[in-house]
């Protein structure tokens, strides 16, 4: 949690463990609620380590979904202390927990979605080629085509 909370005051610019209702204070509390709810932390816990009533916590709970779809700035934040926080929580000590299993899913769920993007990326390209190939030759390329000079390119 005191990783979180670096990251969160500097992301932030805040102390979150400041008695404050400013907005940029309670949006990075609701960012850290948010977090550590996903990977399982109790509302009573998170409010406890904040200094915070768990109702407090609820109440982020209800309304971060909202507040992170609206607000861009808010969630560019909320996405970039979660990666951070994440990749840092990987090189801690192993803890046999339910937290670190919602820990290494949420890592994991991040890492397909890059490998599926970037899958989609290698697609596009290779269409944009095979297109390219036919405009420049009048022709869609044949077996020997792909195997000589299309598919080299994309095996790399």
């Amino acid at each position: 949690m005191e990783l979180l909370k670096e990251i969160i005051n500097d992301v932030f610019s805040v102390d979150i463990e400041l008695s404050s209702r400013k907005r940029e204070i309670t949006d990075a509390r609701m960012v850290y609620a948010k977090i550590l709810r996903d990977i399982g932390y109790t509302c009573d816990a998170i409010g406890k380590s904040i200094k915070k009533h768990h109702s407090t916590i609820t109440h982020y709970m209800k309304n971060a979904d909202y507040f992170l779809q609206y607000d861009k700035e808010l969630n560019r934040k909320y996405e970039f202390c979660k990666k951070e926080f994440l990749s840092s929580a990987t090189n801690l000590p192993e803890k046999k927990s339910r937290n670190s299993t919602y820990v290494t899913i949420m890592i994991l769920e991040q890492e397909l979605e890059k490998a599926v993007a970037d899958k989609n990326k290698v697609l596009d390209n290779f269409i944009d080629y095979i297109e390219q190939w036919e405009k420049t030759t009048g022709n869609f390329p044949n077996i020997k085509d792909l195997r000589e000079h299309i598919l080299p390119l994309f095996n790399k």
